[in-house]
């Protein structure tokens, strides 16, 4: 049916068909039952910049990806590049791939090539079977002009439903840095409330022995969240969920841990009622060791990355020691409190990277603001953003967030990162929900 609505819709010169309109009688079609396809793609909007005339960018990546249900199939009805400055683009649409199963993804590349000093834009459109979205605009623009400047147009995702795990370490050395986790507590969740989260949150430990906590949920509330609690009484209850003394095993499992309580029989057990299909997912372990869990960093990253649709949905933090620097794995602490000593978090670290989640270290002993940074992450929201091209003057990258300029600054503004070839927002200057992030900068553009 979905070929023939698009079909329709293409011979009718309609510029937008509203799929749950049904034709013939101008009734609300409804949603069908079962298992359903559901479509991303990213990025939406391809802003090329300024651009010397008769010389072609970069190709800029394109992924379609199928972050429906188990077993469903998104089929690509067309991918075609539309509007009246299709001219100045060329999409190579060669190797897209018009089936694709649950987690299954597809790319194409679109270059720019103005031929003349003005504006062009147009469209990738991409329909498909999804019922909600079967036709999706991935908007194109760019300009000629004499000198090349490139223009990155970002989106941070607007979250509604969150779920986080926190794994706490239960070892003789944990008293300070539980006692820190509690203290900053209310910086995390505090920007949970301002952003209108709808969360649920359940504590366990990293003791995997007879007498720990093997992935169950801690304290007589075991769920804290957002429906039936107050801000107030989650952080009341996080405080005595997270007091779980100091006499655990000193074998820290965190990643067994956090997997436990996501897997049975914890899951429909003790900590049923917590996972929800449609929200993000978030685990943070707090440990001053590195994880002793038979499950590899690779394993638990792959296993992770398959508990939601779309990887992004997912995310892995921990405030832990840093990279271990000597043969007896000891991470001397350099933080604010020189006395303070962590094992290397090699482990953790290694999921981190993997997962793209949140590094806070815990020989700092105050994760204030590694908490508010966590808030942000465990929702999906990003704190980098990749630049398409590398810039050829760091000074001159001009960035706005929502129209709004904001400034270069190592405490609360923005950074080049340039490792990654990234800009970095600090501090008070995190992008929040719905936020659209223009970076501007100069490239190097040569042509033959």
């Amino acid at each position: 049916m979905s070929g023939l609505v698009s079909l329709l819709a293409l011979t009718l010169g309609c510029s937008e068909y509203k799929f749950d309109t049904n034709v013939d009688t101008n009734e609300t079609a409804e949603e069908p039952e079962g298992p359903q396809p559901n479509i991303k793609v990213e990025p939406l909007d391809l802003g090329f910049g300024n651009w010397l005339t008769d010389c072609p960018t970069s190709p800029r990546t394109v992924t379609i990806t199928n972050v429906g249900d188990d077993g469903t199939v998104l089929i690509l009805d067309e991918v075609a590049l539309e509007g009246a400055g299709q001219g100045s683009f060329a999409a190579d649409l060669s190797a897209v791939d018009m089936e694709l199963e649950k987690g299954e993804s597809t790319t194409f590349t679109v270059t720019f090539e103005p031929d003349d000093y003005a504006t062009f834009n147009a469209n990738v459109m991409v329909r498909s079977n999804d019922f909600d979205e079967p036709e999706v605009p991935v908007s194109l623009e760019g300009t000629g002009a004499d000198t090349a400047t490139a223009e990155d147009t970002f989106h941070q995702p607007t979250p509604e439903a969150v779920d986080v795990v926190w794994v706490v370490d239960t070892s003789s050395s944990m008293t300070d840095k539980v006692a820190a986790l509690q203290t900053g507590f209310e910086n995390f969740i505090s920007q949970f409330v301002t952003m209108g989260i709808n969360y649920r949150m359940g504590v366990t430990s990293t003791d995997m022995t007879s007498t720990g906590l093997q992935g169950k949920f801690a304290g007589t509330t075991k769920i804290m969240d957002s429906e039936t609690m107050t801000e107030s009484e989650v952080i009341d209850t996080f405080l005595s969920n997270t007091s779980l003394g100091i006499e655990g095993s000193t074998d820290e499992m965190g990643l067994a841990g956090a997997k436990a309580a996501l897997t049975e029989p914890n899951l429909s057990g003790t900590n049923a009622n917590f996972l929800r299909t449609d929200a993000q997912l978030a685990i943070v372990v707090l440990s001053d060791e590195n994880d002793f869990s038979s499950i590899s960093a690779s394993s638990f990253s792959t296993w992770l990355d398959g508990m939601k649709p779309d990887p992004e949905q997912s995310s892995f933090s921990a405030i832990v020691g840093g990279r271990s620097s000597g043969i007896f794995d000891l991470t001397v602490c350099q933080g604010l409190f020189a006395d303070v000593q962590a094992t290397g978090g090699d482990k953790y670290l290694d999921v981190i990277e993997a997962t793209g989640g949140i590094w806070g270290d815990i020989c700092d002993l105050d994760f204030r603001q590694v908490l508010t940074y966590l808030s942000f992450n465990a929702a999906g929201l990003h704190q980098t953003f990749d630049l398409s091209e590398d810039p050829s003057g760091i000074t001159s990258i001009h960035v706005e967030v929502d129209g709004e300029e904001v400034p270069y600054d190592l405490r609360n503004g923005w950074s080049y990162v340039s490792d990654t070839n990234s800009v970095k927002f600090n501090g008070d200057s995190h992008p929040g929900s719905g936020a659209t992030i223009v970076v501007t900068y100069p490239v190097r553009a040569e042509c033959d």
